[in-house]
C-alpha cells in the first residue's frame, strides 16, 4: 500500500510538472508570435523598399532625356504642326503652350518610358527651343525660332524603293549621317497600314538633302535586307512634284 500511494504521488507529480511546462509554453508563446510578426513585418518593408528603389533605378535608367526632348522639340516643329491639327489646335486653346499632363499621354512620349511630369521638365531643359511655363506648360521660344521663316519642300527628298521592314526611327538613323533630320514621313496603306515603299525626307537645310541626294541616289547598304529584283534607292526632290 506504501508502494501503491508513492507510486501515485510520482504520478501526479509528473503530472503536475508537465502541466506547468505546457504552462509556460504557453506564456512564452504570444511573446513569440509577436516577435515573429515584427520579424516579418520588417521584412516585408525591406522588400518593398528593395523593389521600390529597383523602380527608381529603372526608370532612370531607361529614359532617354535627349531623345525626350528631341521629340518634344518635333511636336512643336514647323514640320508637325503643318501635318499635325491636334497639336495646332491645342496651341491655338493655349495661348501658344501646351500643359505637360496633355504632353504625357503622347504616344510616342509614353514609348520613350516617360511616366511623370517631372521627367518632361527635365527633358525641357534639354532643348534649346521650348522654355517651360508656370511649371506646368511648355511652350516653344519664338523669338529665337519663329514660325514660317523658312520653306521646308526646298530641303525635303522623295525616297523609294525602301524595305518594308525599316521605319521611321530607321530611316532618321540612316540619313543622320547627311546632316540633321527634322521629320520623316512613311505613308502606308489605308486598309493594311503597312508602309508603301517610299518616304518623305526633311533636312535641315538644302545643302544637307542635296548630300543625302547625291549620296544615296542608286545606292542599296549592305545591311539592308536584300531585294530579288536587284533595285536600288531611287532620291528626287519633293518639289519635283511629289
Amino acid at each position: 500500500k506504501r508502494r501503491g500511494r508513492n507510486s501515485r504521488g510520482v504520478g501526479n507529480k509528473e503530472k503536475d510538472d508537465k502541466e506547468k511546462d505546457e504552462e509556460k509554453e504557453k506564456e512564452k508563446e504570444p511573446g513569440a508570435s509577436q516577435g515573429s510578426q515584427k520579424k516579418d513585418e520588417k521584412e516585408q518593408e525591406r522588400q518593398k523598399r528593395r523593389r521600390r528603389e529597383r523602380k527608381e533605378r529603372k526608370e532612370k535608367a531607361g529614359i532617354d532625356l535627349e531623345k525626350v526632348a528631341r521629340q518634344l522639340d518635333f511636336y512643336f516643329s514647323d514640320a508637325n504642326l503643318r501635318r499635325d491639327r491636334y497639336m495646332k489646335k491645342t496651341l491655338d486653346e493655349g495661348d501658344g503652350a501646351v500643359s505637360l499632363e496633355i504632353l504625357l499621354n503622347f504616344n510616342r512620349i509614353k514609348a520613350l518610358g516617360v511616366t511623370k511630369t517631372s521627367q518632361l521638365l527635365e527633358a525641357v531643359q534639354c532643348s534649346g527651343m521650348l522654355d517651360v511655363e508656370e511649371g506646368t506648360k511648355v511652350r516653344r521660344d519664338f523669338q529665337k525660332h519663329p514660325l514660317g521663316t523658312y520653306d521646308p519642300v526646298s530641303r525635303t527628298l522623295y525616297v523609294e524603293g525602301l524595305p518594308l521592314t525599316l521605319g521611321v526611327d530607321d530611316l532618321k538613323k540612316f540619313f543622320s549621317d547627311y546632316g540633321q533630320v527634322k521629320l520623316v514621313e512613311v505613308p502606308q496603306h489605308r486598309e493594311t497600314r503597312e508602309p508603301r515603299g517610299f518616304a518623305f525626307v526633311e533636312f535641315g537645310d538644302v545643302q544637307e538633302a542635296d548630300a543625302a541626294l547625291r549620296g544615296c541616289n542608286g545606292l542599296w547598304p549592305s545591311v539592308w535586307p536584300s531585294r530579288f529584283d536587284g533595285k536600288k534607292l531611287r532620291l528626287m526632290w519633293k518639289a519635283e512634284g511629289h
